[in-house]
Formats: structure tokens, sequence, C-alpha cells
């Protein structure tokens, strides 16, 4: 396959040569266009008023890698407009933590794979925690199992795949189950007096999971299970809208 590689942590990260170089070995041909810098936080965002410029850069033997000033979305669209019209998928990865429930609306990982589909590419996103910079295991879990993942997406729906551990033996197992709900305990706190006010910072601890009791990828990722999760783009509730065009409103 001709595989689009992309990330919101930038083209230098470890998770995206790691799963460049893998996929190169199993004769895929793979592009990586991803951000010149860290991008974590940018979700669904693009860029309208400044223009963009790429570069290329000799990571790895027989990878063409290109670095843009743009956010993830930037990077899919404009390797699908300029780069590689022609690619059969588009990988968003690997992150170094996980993307899992309410992170997929901030997550620029999940977001590049998003745009993606709505590109009309099949699109996988890929996340794992990984402090020590090991991504051995996340990478060949991904390329073996790729063509199945990628057999279930479609321009309307991404696989999200998140791996709690980069070391094979600490997982607990597989899950394939529904986004959860993951609600961080957030706070803006005061760091230093402004020119006309306070500077605040954004802090938080570790996410609250008392919303998250079912089997989702929330809670199943957080007992040790990588989790497989089929995530929609299509933005209308169906049943609402069958239930709401029944109403008589005033105009």
């Amino acid at each position: 396959m001709k595989i689009l590689l992309t990330n919101d942590d930038g083209y230098f990260a470890g998770g995206i040569l790691s799963l460049a170089e893998k996929l190169h070995k199993a004769g895929h041909e793979v592009i990586v266009c991803a951000p010149e810098g860290e991008k974590s936080g940018a979700g669904h965002s693009i860029t309208f008023v400044n223009d963009f410029f790429y570069r290329s850069h000799e990571l790895i033997e027989g990878v063409k890698i290109y670095s843009l000033n743009g956010t993830p979305v930037d990077c899919v669209r404009f390797a699908v407009k300029v780069l590689c019209p022609d690619a059969d998928a588009v990988l968003s990865g690997i992150n170094n933590i996980l993307n899992i429930g309410t992170d997929y609306l901030y997550s620029g990982t999940v977001n590049g794979a998003i745009e993606g589909a709505l590109c009309g590419k099949k699109s996988l996103a890929v996340s794992t925690n990984s402090f020590d910079g090991d991504y051995e295991f996340p990478s060949k879990f991904t390329v073996d199992n790729l063509e199945k993942l990628l057999e279930y997406a479609n321009e309307n729906l991404i696989i999200n795949l998140n791996i709690p551990f980069n070391k094979k033996e600490l997982n607990a197992g597989i899950s394939v189950c529904h986004a959860g709900f993951r609600e961080y305990n957030d706070n803006y706190v005061p760091v230093a007096e402004g020119g006309e006010g306070k500077v605040y910072r954004l802090v938080g601890e570790c996410p609250s999971m008392e919303r998250s009791k079912l089997s989702n990828d929330a809670s199943m990722s957080d007992k040790g299970f990588i989790t497989i999760t089929p995530v929609v783009c299509y933005f209308s509730d169906d049943l609402v809208v069958r239930s709401l065009s029944k109403e008589k409103f005033v105009l």
C-alpha cells in the first residue's frame, strides 16, 4: 500500500519514525507529512490565513519525510492535495500518550486520521504510552494488523487504536469497544501578573474515570487492554432528526 503518515508530535518524533520504518520494511510505500513542531491538542484546527512551506528530511532510507508549518489536519490535506493524492491510507501516530474517549475532540492525532477519512482515505489513529521512547511493539502490532483494521475504515469512519503498554507482555489483551468519557481534573491557576491582568496556566491531574464504568476504551485501557474503537465522522443523530422534524416551529 501507499501510506501517508502524520502525527501531532512533529516529523522528528520517535513514534512516527518507528512506524514509518516498520511499514517500509513490510513493503509499503511510505510518505510522511507531519508538523514541523509540537502540535498536541490541535484538534481539527486548520490554517486559513498563513502561507505553507514544507521541507524534505532524510531520516529513514527509502522513506519520503516532509515537515509542514501547519497542524496535523493541514498536513493531511496538503499531502493528499499536493504530495501523494494517490495514497491508499492515512495513519496518524504513533502518539506518545493514549487518546481515548473525549480526547478525540482535542487530539491532533485522532483528527489527523479523521481528516484522512474526510479526504476519502481509509484512516487509522494509533497511540501508546511510551515514556521510555520505545515504539517497537506498538509499531509491530499496527503493521501486523493493518489490513484487518483498515478493512473496516471508510470515508465516514476511522479506527482508533490505543496500546496502553509499549511492551507486549504488559498488555492484558485486546478489546473492541465503544468510546468512553475522560473527565480531567483541570484548573486554571494564576502564574504571573500581566500588563493588564493576570497570566493563567492550565494545569491538571490524572483523569477521573467516574463516568467510564462500562466497557469502553477509557475503562478497558485503564485495565491494560489494547483497545480498538470505530469512530464515526458523522455529526448528526438520525433518531433525533426524525423526531425533531415532526415538531411545529414558529416562523
